[in-house]
């Protein structure tokens, strides 16, 4: 038999600190579950981008999820260097703004590897990892260890993929 919707109600008016409580618990559940996907999403993205610098659309993913770039600073710098396709200046990241700045400086390194012939693909990432300080961030906002778990599992990928021959071209490409 079904409780009556008043006893319900009168039950969160009586006890309504423990109702916010839950409410915030599962608030805040949610919120970091959020974040951790949009962390591992970034990262999948950074690694399968990072062969093709002109695309921009996957690349303001990378810098906003890892980076943390605004929205706001993505769209004028977008718009800036050629419209609602642009990129960004990928061989002077000078000439943007910070974060932009930092974050491209960062990645340019990786841009220019992608397309050498022979750069181990295991390597690549790994170095990648550390340049963004991926790892750092993960724990971060992920102290139980999921996303990690997700960041071991693509570079597993990458090592693997790595022993077939395959360079960071050739695995974003398969992407």
């Amino acid at each position: 038999m079904a409780l009556p919707l008043v006893y319900n109600l009168e039950s969160v008016r009586a006890r309504w600190r423990t109702t916010i409580v839950a409410i915030l618990g599962i608030a805040g559940t949610v919120g970091v579950f959020v974040a951790m996907l949009a962390l591992a999403k970034g990262f999948q993205a950074a690694l399968m981008t990072s062969g093709d610098p002109d695309n921009a659309f996957e690349w303001v993913g990378v810098l906003r999820e890892i980076f943390g770039v605004s929205d706001a600073l993505l769209a004028v710098e977008r718009k800036r260097e050629g419209g609602a396709q642009g990129g960004f200046n990928w061989a002077d990241p000078e000439v943007h703004p910070e974060p932009l700045r930092g974050a491209l400086a960062v990645l340019r390194p990786f841009i220019l590897k992608a397309q050498d012939e022979g750069v181990s693909l295991e390597r690549f990432c790994a170095e990648l990892v550390k340049a963004t300080r991926l790892e750092e961030k993960i724990r971060l906002v992920d102290p139980s260890g999921g996303v990690a778990g997700e960041l071991e599992r693509l570079l597993a990928q990458a090592a693997e993929r790595g022993w077939e021959g395959a360079g960071p071209r050739d695995w974003w490409r398969d992407r």
